[in-house]
């Protein structure tokens, strides 16, 4: 027995078969989707924190008074406040004279400011410290130093040599 199938049915059964057929493939792709997602929300983390070590790394190298270069905050994005121009100006207290004989215009609250930029706000210390040549201050100073990548080698040869 002969069955006639029209072409409106033949359509339909094969438009009923792609659906079946595709239907798992649309379905692995959206999962496919949310991985390539997830990595490169992860590959973008990483990157990051790879241009941060970069950076540190370029600044590890500098001498006392060469540039430093500005090193990207935790999040990727640039420091907002004023940055220290070389590490000399990280040794010296604010309004001292620099061995070059400037005056050192990197102070206290300039540190503060950029320290809040890199550090969670419970990390930030007390406002308790007003003396721009207390131990606290010079703490401070070193701390952002290390924050931009310059060693404590660095620190100790420029501290020498000042």
């Amino acid at each position: 027995m002969s069955q006639n199938i029209s072409i409106e049915q033949i359509k339909q059964l094969l438009e009923d078969a792609l659906k079946n057929a595709l239907q798992p493939i649309k379905d692995e792709i959206a999962v496919l989707s949310t991985k390539v997602d997830d990595l490169s929300a992860k590959l973008d983390k990483t990157m990051v924190k790879v241009d941060i070590l970069v950076v540190k790394q370029q600044n590890s190298a500098a001498t006392r008074s060469d540039r430093l270069q500005v090193v990207p905050r935790p999040d990727g994005s640039m420091p907002t406040v004023e940055y220290p121009e070389s590490i000399q100006q990280l040794l010296v207290a604010g309004n001292e004279s620099l061995p070059d004989g400037q005056r050192n215009t990197w102070n206290k609250s300039k540190s503060k400011a950029l320290l809040q930029q890199y550090e969670d706000a419970n990390e930030s210390e007390s406002e308790a410290d007003d003396n721009e040549y207390s131990s606290k201050s010079r703490a401070r100073r070193l701390k952002l130093a290390r924050h931009l990548g310059v060693t404590n080698a660095q620190l100790n040869f420029a501290q020498m040599t000042l």
